[in-house]
């Protein structure tokens, strides 16, 4: 269909189409806008979810840790109390012990006995043989040693006190022992626990873990970033591409017109250049008026010229 554009309502048929079109741009413009806007907010929803799950993972890896932590603190903290009481026991028993101990003194006073005579020598190599007998004991006698109990007499009043005594010390003795054994093994296990944790780092391999695991989450979360820029910059191609071909459309539709008015032009143009010359035809239609008034005037000196004759 041709387009004239000197025809009277083809300017308004434009302008009309280009209302049209320019609402629908307009129109198309609005839903990008929409869409953009939407997946906007889709990405950034994505994107703090994803940080709230790395920041929820980092705290569980380093809670499950502080809870490793706390339990091996209070195993801790128990045998540190089971030695204090292994102390408080043992320095107990030792005051007892040293109370029986200041007893037999005063004992051996009582029966005056010198610290160097033979009967305080007997008495202590029977406690010895004593100490000897006990089940696990590592306290041997030498062979003079036995000699000599064999050859040694009854035991004296003296002798028979103080070794009740020294009976009575055995179960402050036992307490000691105990209490020590206690705080030997207690003390182990919380040098040998503390040289494993010094070994594994838990604390520390678990905070480098949540790091690892947020710094994999903002790598993620860059990468959601970048692509979402390269969406963008994409969208902003397609848009330029698209605006580029509209454009190229409106100019061809453009170029149309002009063509179709150019070609009215020269139409119009050779219409004229195919009519007569108006001057040639005036002068031509006077020539002929002319010849046409002179052979009327010689029709009429004819008819004059017959009336004459007619009259002779």
């Amino acid at each position: 269909m041709r387009i004239d554009g000197n025809r009277p309502g083809s300017q308004e048929l434009l302008s009309q189409a280009e209302a049209v079109k320019g609402q629908q741009k307009e129109k198309q413009t609005k839903e990008h806008v929409s869409i953009q806007a939407s997946q906007l907010n889709l990405m950034q929803d994505g994107i703090l979810e994803r940080r709230k799950k790395a920041m929820a993972d980092a705290m569980d890896i380093i809670g499950k840790q502080f809870g490793v932590d706390g339990k091996i603190d209070d195993d801790l903290n128990q045998r540190r109390e089971r030695i204090a009481e292994s102390k408080e026991k043992a320095s107990t028993a030792l005051k007892e012990r040293q109370a029986l101990s200041e007893e037999q003194e005063k004992l051996r006073e009582q029966y005056g006995v010198d610290m160097d005579s033979e009967e305080q020598s007997d008495l202590e190599l029977r406690i010895k043989m004593r100490e000897a007998m006990k089940p696990g004991s590592r306290l041997e006698l030498s062979e003079e040693e036995w000699e000599r109990l064999q050859k040694m007499g009854p035991e004296t009043e003296y002798q028979k006190a103080a070794l009740e005594i020294e009976a009575s010390k055995d179960v402050w003795n036992t307490e000691i022992k105990e209490a020590h054994k206690v705080i030997a093994t207690e003390t182990q296990v919380i040098r040998a626990t503390k040289q494993e944790l010094l070994k594994h780092h838990g604390m520390v391999d678990a905070a480098r873990i949540a790091e690892d695991s947020l710094e994999a989450a903002s790598n993620e979360i860059l990468g959601m970033l970048r692509q979402e820029g390269m969406d963008h910059v994409q969208e902003e191609i397609d848009e330029k591409v698209e605006e580029a071909q509209e454009k190229k459309e409106e100019k061809e539709e453009q170029e149309a017109v002009r063509e179709e008015k150019k070609a009215q032009q020269e139409e119009m143009n050779q219409n004229l250049k195919n009519l007569p010359d108006i001057q040639r035809v005036q002068d031509e239609v006077d020539q002929q008026i002319q010849e046409i008034r002179m052979r009327q005037k010689l029709l009429e000196e004819d008819l004059k010229g017959i009336q004459v004759d007619s009259n002779i």
